[in-house]
């Protein structure tokens, strides 16, 4: 795999590993999950407020 095969962007706003070890990589048009195998990326079709995200994190219940 590589970067580029979900994230068609190059300013990445934030990345962020969660506590089951997936990555999350917020750039200015889309969010993307890294699962250790392929990337799958989020737009407003999957419940996503907008296509610009600018910062992903996990609260202390899990919630992203």
């Amino acid at each position: 795999w590589t970067f580029y095969e979900t994230i068609n962007d190059t300013f990445i706003n934030s990345a962020f590993a969660a506590a089951d070890g997936t990555l999350w990589a917020a750039a200015s048009h889309v969010l993307s999950r890294f699962d250790g195998t392929s990337w799958q990326a989020f737009s407003p079709d999957d419940g996503l407020a907008g296509f610009r995200v600018g910062s992903v994190f996990q609260t202390s219940d899990g919630t992203l």
